[in-house]
């Protein structure tokens, strides 16, 4: 016959395995989702980051006006001071030459003065032009050439803005198959702005962008993308007519994920209307997403077969795992059962009337009691706790031979009057000290049972325990014996913390504590009152409660009386 364990094992066992069956079930089906979620979640990531490197292209391009020409020092431009331009550009202009092709400035010569060029900077980290020209001494020193037929184009598209008193100027133009953007900042006399005494400005040259820019920019966005648990990006610039002017893997001329548009100008253009008159339109150029990997389907699919695949796996380990630790099971049941035994022989209640022996013997033994009075008492409390300590250990035993089913009980007629006096003399020093209210209602002639003394002392003794030890605020304990239909009936109350309705019949199981008992941290081991039930139904007497949370407890005891001196069925079964 199999044992409860390996039965219990056995049902663990299957709800595991239809767990785990379930668990595949339930994941394949969730895949279909999980499949739909994240081609949502990858596609969104793709149109968000082709927005964002669209934005990002449109603010280096309007940021050369702002941050560029407005850091260089007009002054400087009309009087010439080329030093202090060239250290301007050399130190605000990197980051803003990976966009633009090249600086140009020219002021209003002085009468008496050499004619000033129109000069071009180009910082010596970045490429130099072929046709630059050497730009006479001392501005070829800083960085400053000369070309004289770019100028020449340049001087004369100026002289057809200046008169319009404008700013800024924004063009197009195309010099030697080169299709440059130009902007002209032009600046006037502060007294009188029909006077114009010099300009400066930038060059941007698409084609400087694609070996430059562009592939900086997309180098920047890929390594984004590989900080985050996403796949691999790729990324393509198309200009106005389709063309890929930069991308950074494959070609994405017909398939691709996200695509956004940027205006290819160099200007904000919330403020065109400080521009002249003559705008150009303005040209939207592209900048295309998609994954390196491939397309999100596919990405998708195979994420899903490896999900799958995953799942059986786990599905398969959960199973297998969980009959090879069938035996394991059984053994940790076993244990368990041990370890629950072994509590139950292990009372916090032992600590009690060993701390109070070893207080009042090192008191006796230190001479502190002065008197042959003081001695005395405390050699009563001595002995009373003794025999507390011998009810507690008997108690465990006691336990431990019911779970055996081999506790026996040796019954004589007994005073039931006597057994509770005893009880509650164990327990005198105890409710003295904590200032309990104690109301004991005994009658005043033997109340005879058939029984074992020690077994029902053991009965009250946990009665009156727990009483006290879930009485903490209002501090009374009411004993009451009298007669009922030829039963002995004891009462005991407390005005303590009280127990649920719906507790009631479990208190009696073993091991059980109720909520409010671990709440309020009193300790004990659980067995107690399983004890006082069982010893009751061996001498034909049964135990209720009542009581209500926070409105105490009434505990209720009932045996039968032993009338005439002889109770046929003691004599019948515990007779000798």
């Amino acid at each position: 016959m199999k044992s409860p364990h390996l039965r219990f094992v056995g049902v663990l066992l299957a709800l595991t395995g239809v767990s785990c069956i379930g668990l595949i079930v339930l994941g394949w089906r969730s895949l279909d989702r999980f499949e739909l979620e994240i081609a949502r979640v990858l596609r969104q990531a793709c149109v968000n980051t082709a927005e964002e490197t669209a934005r990002q292209i449109q603010r280096d391009f309007k940021s050369p006006v702002f941050n560029l020409l407005e850091q260089v020092d007009h002054p400087a431009i009309k009087n010439f001071q080329l030093d202090t331009i060239a250290e301007t550009l050399h130190k605000e202009g990197p980051p803003h030459f990976q966009v633009i092709d090249t600086f140009f400035m020219w002021s209003l010569t002085p009468p008496g003065e050499p004619e000033r060029p129109l000069l071009f900077y180009v910082p010596p980290s970045m490429p130099q032009p072929a046709e630059r020209v050497r730009a006479p001494e001392p501005a070829n020193a800083l960085g400053f050439f000369l070309n004289p037929d770019l100028a020449a184009v340049m001087l004369q598209q100026a002289a057809e803005f200046a008169p319009l008193r404008k700013n800024f100027a924004f063009t197009y133009f195309t010099y030697k198959s080169h299709n440059y953007h130009v902007v002209y900042h032009f600046l006037y006399d502060e007294m009188d702005r029909r006077l114009l005494w010099g300009f400066e400005g930038f060059l941007a040259d698409p084609e400087h962008l694609r070996e430059t820019y562009f592939p900086q920019t997309v180098t920047h966005w890929n390594r984004q993308g590989t900080k985050s648990d996403f796949p691999a990006l790729t990324f393509s610039v198309l200009n106005e007519d389709g063309y890929e002017v930069s991308r950074s893997g494959r070609s994405l001329l017909k398939q691709y994920e996200a695509e956004a548009r940027f205006p290819f100008v160099f200007f904000d253009t919330d403020l065109f209307e400080s521009l002249s008159p003559f705008r150009p339109e303005v040209r939207y150029w592209t900048v295309r997403i998609a994954y390196e990997a491939g397309d999100i389907d596919s990405i998708v699919r195979r994420e899903g077969t490896q999900q799958r695949w995953a799942w059986v796996l786990v599905g398969l380990v959960a199973i297998v795992g969980t009959v090879m630790t069938a035996r394991g099971t059984a053994r940790e049941l076993r244990v368990s059962r041990m370890k629950s035994e072994f509590v139950a022989s292990v009372s916090h209640d032992l600590k009690t009337p060993l701390a109070k022996i070893q207080l009042f013997a090192d008191t006796l033994e230190s001479g502190r009691a002065r008197t042959p009075e003081k001695a005395s008492a405390y050699h009563k409390v001595i002995s009373t706790q003794a025999r507390r300590l011998g009810h507690l250990i008997g108690e465990l035993l006691d336990f431990s031979k019911i779970e055996a089913g081999v506790k026996q009980y040796q019954f004589e007629e007994i005073d039931l009057s006597a057994v509770l006096r005893s009880s509650i003399e164990l327990f005198d020093h105890e409710l003295s000290n904590e200032k309990y209210v104690v109301q004991v209602n005994l009658p005043p002639g033997e109340v005879p049972v058939m029984g074992n003394a020690e077994a029902l002392q053991q009965v009250f003794d946990n009665l009156i325990s727990n009483a006290v030890k879930y009485s903490p605020r209002e501090k009374y304990l009411g004993i009451r014996l009298g007669t009922v239909n030829s039963h002995a009936v004891v009462e005991v109350t407390d005005h303590g913390i009280g127990i649920p309705r719906r507790e009631h019949g479990k208190i009696f199981t073993k091991f059980y504590r109720s909520p409010g008992a671990l709440a309020l941290a009193a300790t004990g081991s659980g067995i107690g009152l399983a004890i006082v039930d069982h010893v009751l139904r061996a001498h034909r007497g049964q135990i209720s409660v009542a009581s209500a949370p926070g409105q105490g407890s009434t505990f209720r005891v009932e045996l039968p009386l032993n009338i005439e001196g002889t109770d046929p069925y003691f004599e019948a079964n515990f007779g000798h």
